[in-house]
């Protein structure tokens, strides 16, 4: 089974994400519902519950869980781990496959790659305030 975030992540997520139980396209202009899911959802879908957009997370969840510990080699404890799974749901696989930060990170320098989570704070070449807050919250949550 693959390891899952804990509660602490969890509300982190939630809160930097948001919820939209409406289909609305995101700052990448991308078609998105519930807490930044894009699967099979366009400008026609359906309005959803909060049941629904908890259970679209947790599956969603499940990916980027795996994703971080199939790619980090070294050891993490429950709030690295999250922190990490946070940053990758947010942006993708590159900081940790193919960037700096996956880098550091299976050479176990911890601090230098807690470092690296507070550079993914753009969009578009800009630093955007809401990247620079949640960047700190997983910096914050990596350190704890």
């Amino acid at each position: 089974m693959t390891r899952q975030v804990n509660d602490a992540t969890l509300a982190l997520i939630k809160k930097f994400e948001g919820c939209s139980l409406s289909a609305y396209q995101d700052s990448g202009s991308i078609w998105t519902e519930g807490y930044g899911h894009t699967q099979g959802i366009n400008a026609n879908s359906e309005d959803i519950t909060q049941d629904i957009a908890d259970a679209w997370l947790l599956s969603d969840l499940e990916y980027w869980q795996d994703f971080v510990e199939r790619t980090v080699t070294v050891s993490l404890n429950d709030n690295q781990f999250g922190a990490l799974v946070s940053l990758s749901y947010n942006v993708g696989i590159f900081p940790l496959q193919g960037g700096a930060l996956g880098e550091i990170l299976n050479r176990g320098d911890y601090d230098a790659a807690s470092q690296h989570i507070l550079l993914y704070n753009k969009a578009g070449g800009v630093i955007v305030a809401g990247l620079v807050r949640r960047r700190q919250a997983e910096f914050d949550l990596f350190n704890s």
